[in-house]
């Protein structure tokens, strides 16, 4: 090794240290302390913003500190507090009724008031009753869960330091160590974050969301350029979408069970899943009526393994998602574009809202699943391996057999083998695409003898159940369009005023100019990039085809293999731009990240507690009792669990602040996946 590279190497070294020694210190330390800065909002109820004091939050006369799913060790908790006014008297207590464990008089210096928590304690309420007649008389400076540090405590401290110099030694042997650095870092990040969020989630608090949100997009975007600045390897790419996915979405294994998650967490035997092949996706008959057997499996898989940790659920998806980026990959490189231009498709991909439920909604995962089978099944139509009609043929098959969007596979089959392939290469694909066609007329015949009646209710709906007229196709189209390629924020696009937004709708109006242009370009060579941006128009339309039989989509819960069209379009781009000039690539991959990745983010904590999607989630199923009752034991119990948590929150407002709203006033969301 060169003196120079020897010097860079060390530095590089140091710089993975320092990471590694303040994440041990500020992330992961037994000893939490919420203050100011950190997500008071989520401990204390009855604190709000003291505007005079920059270092303390103001108390009302009730108050409530409560931390929940904590490890049950034996710990301490201490509460800063001070009452700069007058002297108040505090009464702590454990519940609003029981008495109190501690009776102190407050004055202007802060004061500690200590509580012992005992082993086995995994929520914790402290209610703190001043009598004062101020409105808010005290004021918190800080919060400190402490617990006693056990060995494997420690090791989970170092191991993100074992991480970002183990991956940095080995990069640095084949690549510069700028990059190896910069991989070297997110690799730790993402130890940080997985030993939070599965291990000790109550450390997530020490940091308030935004600035958290903040970093995570700044690393996927570091770790972007760092992967782009020159043609990386295959797996050096594969690699890179599996960090910036986890980077994103690894705070979501804390999120718990959602809407149909309930459903599925229950007590599986082989049996019930062999019926699902045979028959409907839920064998107890409470879902709706789908065939997905390859979903079932996934569902009961999760359920083997994991048991009662809901946090492996996630972790499944997590994995999922990894492997679609590196399909997607495959595919866009499939479609005549570089590698570099397919890498910044598939990181578009990953970082895009429409994506955020397949991860952060465990039974969402149904998305991931298909998406899997149906992009490796156009991968293998356009390799050379499509010219031998079966290979292609497997993942279809196993598509249909996850979700029911795969039928629309042969359409876009033969739209990007006319568009991908030269003349000569399209009619070896003839005898591939016709047995794709042939499979899905085949599943659709066997769709409709194991369905007869749901078959007979769409080709002959009910008029007296008809859609509004301004609710059909043409909404449902613009909808998806403009979602696609210009994204709203989940919540935001949910309560619009405007059925859609004519910004966006200018989107979709620019993007239908570019067909023409774009298709009269692909049909002389070069091919590439029209060839895929005219792929990328075509995509959500003919990929959306049988979501219309379920009404308005919700695009967001729907649109992870729709959105793929934004992939296909920012490769495209990507392709142009290389030609132009190589570094343009690591620019447009930081402004497509920067652009994504925090609304990905505000989309995936929807799905997570606080988030409106769950808040109504759990609302519109304690009020369905027939869709409660339902649920197996085993899930009818996690449902009451997280709906007390919930209601216990609710509560305990109505008893500080008996004015606050408490009731959600969003929309429904059909319970249909």
């Amino acid at each position: 090794m060169k003196r120079g590279d020897a010097a860079g190497l060390l530095l590089a070294s140091l710089v993975v240290m320092a990471a590694g020694a303040a994440a041990a210190r500020m992330a992961l330390d037994p000893k939490v302390v919420i203050d100011r800065d950190a997500e008071w909002r989520e401990v204390c109820l009855g604190c709000r913003r003291a505007g005079g004091t920059a270092d303390a939050l103001a108390v009302s006369r009730l108050a409530l500190v409560h931390l929940h799913g904590l490890s049950g060790r034996e710990a301490t908790l201490d509460l800063m507090l001070s009452a700069p006014a007058s002297p108040v008297a505090l009464a702590v207590a454990r519940s609003p009724e029981a008495a109190p464990v501690v009776e102190v008089r407050l004055g202007e210096s802060p004061q500690r008031i200590r509580l012992n928590l005992v082993s086995g304690e995994h929520d914790v309420d402290v209610w703190l009753r001043a009598t004062s007649t101020h409105g808010l008389p005290m004021l918190l400076q800080r919060v400190v869960l402490e617990r006693a540090a056990r060995a494997s405590d420690r090791l989970l401290q170092v191991l993100p330091l074992g991480v970002g110099l183990a991956v940095l030694l080995l990069l640095a042997r084949r690549l510069p160590v700028g990059i190896a650095l910069a991989f070297a870092l997110a690799s730790l990040a993402c130890a940080v974050l997985a030993i939070q969020a599965l291990h000790d989630p109550v450390t997530l608090l020490e940091f308030k969301a935004a600035p958290r949100q903040r970093a995570q997009t700044a690393l996927v975007a570091l770790l972007a350029v760092a992967a782009l600045w020159r043609p990386p390897g295959r797996l050096l790419a594969f690699t890179t979408l599996a960090l910036a996915g986890w980077l994103l979405f690894l705070p979501t294994a804390r999120h718990g069970l959602v809407s149909d998650d309930f459903l599925w967490a229950r007590e599986w035997t082989l049996a019930d899943v062999a019926s699902s092949f045979v028959g409907p996706e839920d064998p107890a008959g409470a879902s709706n009526t789908y065939y997905r057997p390859l979903s079932t499996l996934s569902h009961a898989t999760d359920a083997w393994i994991w048991g009662d940790r809901v946090a492996g659920y996630h972790v499944t998806n997590l994995v999922l998602q990894a492997l679609v980026g590196a399909v997607a990959l495959l595919l866009l490189e499939r479609l005549g574009l570089s590698r570099r231009a397919a890498l910044l498709g598939a990181l578009a991909w990953t970082a895009h809202p429409m994506a955020s439920s397949a991860v952060a909604w465990a039974s969402q995962r149904t998305d991931l699943i298909v998406s899997v089978f149906y992009l490796s099944s156009l991968a293998l139509l356009l390799s050379p391996l499509g010219a031998r009609t079966w290979p292609p043929l497997v993942p279809a098959l196993l598509a249909l057999g996850s979700k029911e969007i795969a039928i629309s596979l042969p359409a876009v089959a033969t739209l990007a083998v006319w568009l991908a392939l030269p003349g000569e290469e399209r009619k070896g694909r003839l005898r591939a695409l016709a047995a794709l066609w042939a499979l899905a007329l085949s599943y659709l015949a066997w769709w409709v003898y194991l369905f007869p009646d749901k078959a007979l209710a769409k080709l002959f709906p009910d008029p007296r159940k008809a859609r509004e007229p301004g609710i059909g196709f043409g909404r449902g189209i613009a909808d998806i369009y403009t979602q696609v390629f210009a994204p709203l924020g989940y919540e935001r696009w949910w309560n619009r005023v405007a059925p859609v937004d004519p910004v966006r709708l200018g989107v979709v109006v620019a993007a239908a100019l570019l067909v023409f242009l774009a298709w009269r370009l692909a049909r002389n060579p070069p091919r590439h990039p029209w060839a895929a941006a005219t792929l990328s128009v075509a995509w959500p339309g003919l990929v959306c085809l049988p979501l219309f039989g379920i009404g308005l989509v919700d695009v967001y819960r729907l649109g992870f293999l729709l959105c793929f069209a934004f992939a296909i379009a920012a490769a495209a781009a990507g392709h142009a731009l290389e030609k132009r000039n190589g570094r343009l690539i690591p620019v447009a991959a930081v402004v497509v990240i920067v652009w994504l990745a925090p609304l990905a983010l505000e989309a995936a904590d929807e799905w997570g507690p606080g988030g409106f999607y769950y808040e109504m989630s759990l609302s519109l199923t304690r009020r369905g009792e027939d869709w409660l009752a339902v649920f197996a034991p085993r899930g009818r119990d996690r449902f009451w669990a997280e709906y007390e948590a919930r209601e216990h929150v609710l509560e305990a407002w109505k008893l500080i602040d008996p004015e606050r709203p408490t009731s959600s006033t969003a929309r429904s969301p059909s319970r249909d996946r």
